[in-house]
């Protein structure tokens, strides 16, 4: 599910075109339902973009015994912030400290970033951070302490193939050797959400384990020279065992 627009991932637009080569490819727009989703005769369903659409037709697969390439309830969980990181804490991964509630009821100090509870949602990345003062904010919000990270990373989990990049310069990105555990950790969060496609954000502290600061169910490869080599070979992968069955 991924639309052919100019804003779209330029290896995703690649990789989606080319793909027709190999296999019989539906498209359909992330953005807008499909009810009769049973109609597409569909052997594999590969959510490239989400929204709240997308995840709606992920569900209609899987009860119609189409194969997902990432799990459905997995997928909705990492797009919930609340409850992904209830489910990260509860299976000893290091986040950062948070609450969710009105701004009355919220007791962590400054500085905190405070986030709409769920993504893909208007304004769903628009977070306000206060540095200093009193915490305030319309409605309720997922509020997070601010982690002073050495070195962040952006690990990119495809299959069972992991990825690395580190910030360069500004919006530039850059493929990187992440310390030992970092790939291991990514992947672990990825089976805990059934995720074989997502991008696990970590920050690494100087003392103790890294944190772990968004899971996204789905992947840009932005800053991987063989990106479109492992999400093709992934998809490939996938398609098959819809296929034979697996």
């Amino acid at each position: 599910m991924y639309p052919s627009d100019v804003t779209a991932n330029p290896l995703k637009r690649r990789l989606f075109g080319a793909m027709s080569d190999w296999a019989d490819v539906v498209r359909l727009d992330p953005a807008e339902a499909h009810p009769a989703l049973w109609r597409f005769d569909l052997d594999c369903l590969h959510v490239a973009r989400y929204a709240p659409p997308a995840l709606a037709d992920m569900r209609r697969a899987e009860l119609a015994g189409v194969r997902t390439v990432n799990a459905t309830a997995g997928a909705r969980l990492a797009c919930d912030r609340l409850a992904r990181s209830r489910l990260l804490r509860a299976h000893d991964v290091r986040v950062p400290r948070f609450e969710f509630g009105t701004d009355d009821a919220v007791s962590l100090d400054p500085p905190v970033v405070v986030k709409r509870r769920f993504e893909y949602t208007e304004r769903d990345h628009v977070h306000r951070y206060v540095r200093s003062g009193p915490v305030a904010y319309d409605g309720e919000r997922l509020v997070e302490s601010l982690v002073g990270a050495e070195t962040s990373y952006k690990c990119y989990r495809v299959g069972e193939a992991v990825r690395t990049v580190t910030p360069s310069s500004g919006r530039e990105v850059s493929a990187t050797d992440p310390p030992s555990g970092v790939e291991s950790l990514a992947r672990a969060v990825g089976d805990l959400f059934g995720l074989t496609c997502c991008e696990v954000d970590l920050l690494a502290v100087e003392v103790g384990r890294p944190y772990v600061v968004d899971v996204n169910p789905a992947v840009s490869l932005r800053g991987v020279p063989d990106g479109r080599a492992v999400y093709e070979s992934h998809l490939r992968r996938e398609a098959r065992r819809a296929v034979e069955g697996e």
